[in-house]
Formats: structure tokens, C-alpha cells, sequence
């Protein structure tokens, strides 16, 4: 009896990690068992054999469960706010006990991360699938695009996956732990695309080669401003959303250098954009009055030296 516990503790804790989930997805050969990432769990079962045994029911109960709790934890964030969300009301809400949203997850942090984390993993698994010779910023692009088709096709689902990743974003426990996974993320990504740069043309500052970092920020920071530019515009549709991704990203290049230099880059017709929000900036100090009011008479020049006697002209 102790020894059919373990096994199935050991079970339990076999959930595919993101990567590995995502090699599957993204059908790295030809005969691989595909599994559907998290966000499709509720998805109808595949046809492929593989998955027809206990096994592959065992591993489609765990995406689901996972799924199940990723999703309670949105909707109470939404509901309550982040702070006031308990794991308890977390695992109530998803049917499960503690002892289980701990196998799947370490922390109410993680759970409000984990779309973030899936959607990374889904992008380095794809920009490794790029042709050999493509160049890093468009292999990126076309890898973003890759993760998030296959993080979750339906509209609906996926705007809410994307509140999910903002309501995250603006709750102060969770927003530094963001960054540092941004960070990191754009760190392995120009570990991903180094290879894809010609040699320095001569010395560098420090003597690194800061191409790469360079192109993964500012490919990030691209995506982030047209995924929020589409969230706040009330968008649904996920192809206004990659058209306006899409956008953002060719603007980091010349024209005549963007991956579609045929034509200028334009943004998406009929999608009302808006600016991510207002920027934080630090308030301009106030100007004095004089400074404020306008263009004044240039001042006449008051004598230095002594009066004269009375009565002078």
C-alpha cells in the first residue's frame, strides 16, 4: 500500500514542465505524441493513440486540473483583487484541496504567473525551430507569433488570458517577480538568437557583444506595448492583436530592413488603439509666475551711479 502511494505521488508530481510541454506542442518531428499546452486542456482529446491509455488520460487530468486552478485564480484576481485572494479561496474555488494547489503550484505568485511563464517557454522552444539563417529579429517575431497561437486560439479565452498577465502586472506583489521573469526571459532569448548575429565589426564596449540583449529588450518591450495597446483598445480578435504585435515589432528596424520591406509597416485597419497607460513620469517642477505668463517687454536699464542734484534734466 505505501509502495502504490509513492507511485502515485511520484505520479502526481511528473506534470510535463513548461518546456517540455512545449516541445510537444510545437510537434518537434514527425510521430511525436503531440500534448496540448494548459490553456487547451478543455480542448476535445487528440486522435493520436498515445494518449488513448491511462497514461495519457492521468497526464490530460493533471493539464486540466492545472488549467482549472490557473483560471479560478483569474477570476478571483479580477473579483478581489490579488491581495485579498487566498490559496484557500483559490483551491475552493477550483474544487481541489491545498495539498493539491501545491503540488501544482509553490506559491499564489506562481499561479498568477504561470501564462507569462508558458507563453515564454512556448517562444524559446520557437525561435530554436527558426531556419538557420534567419535574422534574429524577425526569427523572434515569427517565434512570438508561433507561442501565442498555440497558448490558446479561442478570442474569448485568449483576452482573458491576457488580463490575467496585466492584472498580475498591476498588483505590487507580483510586479517585481514579473520583471525579474522578463528579465529573464529576455535573457534566454538572446542566449537563443546570439548565434544568428555576423561577428562584431570591431571592438566593443567591454569587449561584449551587446547585439543580443539589445534586440531581445527591445523586442519584449514591442510586444508588451501591442499586446496592452490591444487589450485597452477592447480588442477580441486574435489576428488584430498579432497585426498590432506585428506593428510594434517592424517599427524596431528601417523600413527597407523590416522582415516586410515590400511595403511599410501599417497598423491594423479599424483597431482603435490607445496608449498602455499613463507614463510614469516625475511631475515638471512649476514655473514662477514671470516665466508662465507670456513674452514681456525687455526691462529698461536703472542708472548705477548717484542721483543727480534736484531739479536736473
Amino acid at each position: 500500500m505505501a509502495t502504490g502511494t509513492a507511485k502515485n505521488t511520484a505520479a502526481r508530481r511528473l506534470l510535463a514542465g513548461l518546456s517540455e510541454q512545449a516541445e510537444r506542442v510545437l510537434r518537434p518531428a514527425p510521430g511525436v505524441p503531440v500534448v496540448q499546452p494548459a490553456s487547451r486542456a478543455n480542448a476535445p482529446a487528440s486522435d493520436d493513440p498515445s494518449t488513448a491509455g491511462p497514461a495519457g488520460l492521468r497526464e490530460r487530468k493533471k493539464q486540466r486540473t492545472r488549467q482549472t486552478i490557473v483560471d479560478t485564480a483569474h477570476a478571483l484576481f479580477t473579483a478581489h483583487g490579488y491581495d485579498a485572494t487566498t490559496i484557500e479561496a483559490i483551491a475552493a474555488g477550483a474544487d481541489v484541496s491545498v495539498r493539491t494547489f501545491f503540488r501544482y503550484f509553490a506559491s499564489k505568485e506562481e499561479v498568477a504567473l504561470a501564462p507569462l511563464d508558458e507563453v515564454g517557454e512556448l517562444a524559446l522552444v520557437a525561435v530554436e525551430r527558426r531556419p538557420a539563417g534567419e535574422p534574429p529579429l524577425a526569427a523572434l517575431r515569427a517565434a512570438a507569433l508561433d507561442a501565442w497561437v498555440a497558448m490558446n486560439p479561442d478570442p474569448v479565452a485568449f483576452r482573458g488570458y491576457v488580463e490575467h498577465l496585466l492584472i498580475a502586472d498591476e498588483a505590487p506583489a507580483v510586479s517585481a517577480a514579473m520583471l525579474a521573469r522578463m528579465l529573464g526571459l529576455g535573457d534566454r532569448l538572446a542566449e537563443a538568437i546570439t548565434h544568428r548575429f555576423p561577428p562584431p565589426a570591431g571592438p566593443t564596449p567591454g569587449g561584449a557583444d551587446l547585439r543580443p540583449l539589445l534586440t531581445a529588450a527591445a523586442f519584449l518591450a514591442a510586444v508588451q506595448v501591442g499586446v496592452r495597446s490591444w487589450f485597452n483598445g477592447g480588442g477580441t480578435d486574435i489576428a488584430e492583436m498579432l497585426a498590432m504585435v506585428e506593428y510594434c515589432v517592424d517599427q524596431l528596424v528601417p523600413a527597407d530592413a523590416a522582415p516586410h520591406a515590400a511595403e511599410p509597416a501599417s497598423p491594423p485597419p479599424a483597431m482603435p488603439v490607445t496608449a498602455p497607460g499613463p507614463a510614469r513620469l516625475v511631475p515638471a517642477r512649476p514655473k514662477p509666475a514671470d516665466e508662465t505668463s507670456g513674452p514681456t517687454a525687455p526691462r529698461t536699464a536703472q542708472p548705477t551711479g548717484p542721483p543727480g542734484p534736484a531739479g536736473d534734466g
